[in-house]
């Protein structure tokens, strides 16, 4: 458990964690939905998957996964972290076993892999704070624009 807590507390690893949301990010934007035969971007994108999985796997043996002080499910960013691997590994597994017309209907789950981007902010102290102000003065700037 600390060997882990190493790696992941590594400045490497978190780099390398950010070049892969980036290239996962870009790859998005070569999927198509409607073409089929995008056969390789299917694989990349399940390796990528596998990663990110394998990745919130080792938070949770490291961090504990909700009991402790520290725990992974304590903190809203990885929250969504998880959910966002979460709903990736559930599309990828049922579109193993769905075909045809279920499986377009199924590809409604992808549009939601655009949420990964917002794992940077999570990594980024500073856009974190940002993000978390901003969100916390919605309330505020609802109330203007109401009384405009």
């Amino acid at each position: 458990r600390s060997s882990d807590l190493q790696i992941i507390s590594n400045p490497w690893f978190d780099r390398f964690i950010l070049l892969m949301i980036a290239f996962s990010s870009i790859l998005m934007a070569f999927d198509n939905p409607r073409n089929t035969s995008q056969e390789w971007l299917s694989t990349v994108s399940q390796v990528l998957t596998v990663m990110f999985a394998v990745e919130a796997l080792a938070k949770i043996i490291s961090f504990g996964f909700f009991f402790h002080a520290t725990a992974y499910l304590k903190d809203g960013w990885n929250i969504l972290d998880g959910l966002i691997v979460l709903i990736s590994l559930i599309s990828w597994i049922l579109e193993s076993f769905i075909s045809g017309k279920q499986l377009s209907a199924l590809k409604v789950l992808r549009v939601l892999r655009v949420l990964r981007p917002l794992r940077v902010i999570n990594r980024n102290r500073g856009l974190r704070m940002v993000v978390s102000t901003l969100v916390l003065s919605i309330k505020g700037i609802a109330n203007v624009a109401l009384i405009n």
